[in-house]
């Protein structure tokens, strides 16, 4: 995957997207995305974490702007959000600002 951000997009409806933002063990990726979320004002819903094997998973469920919105790291995946399309393209594009180049 490396540790530049890249966008995999399936769209999974008219209004629904997941764009996986970069590598699960990236540092300053993960910091740029809670940084994102905080400014967007990011209200939790749920949060589960899960093992099996070498796989580790851990997802949280936020409200941005009315809108569910789900952030996965997965292990050999990387991190990703999805939900409504407008709101994580916002936030992808406000993370790959923050991202030093």
């Amino acid at each position: 995957l490396g540790d530049e951000i890249w966008d995999s997009e399936m769209t999974t409806s008219s209004n629904q997207t997941r764009v996986v933002l970069g590598d699960e063990y990236n540092d300053k990726l993960r910091k740029a995305l809670l940084d994102t979320l905080r400014e967007f004002s990011a209200q939790p819903i749920d949060h589960w974490h899960g093992i099996g094997g070498s796989q580790e998973i851990e997802r949280f469920e936020i409200e941005i702007e009315g809108e569910n919105i789900e952030v996965e790291s997965e292990t050999y995946v990387g991190i990703s959000i999805s939900g409504n399309e407008r709101v994580v393209n916002r936030i992808a594009a406000r993370v790959r600002q923050r991202m030093p180049a």
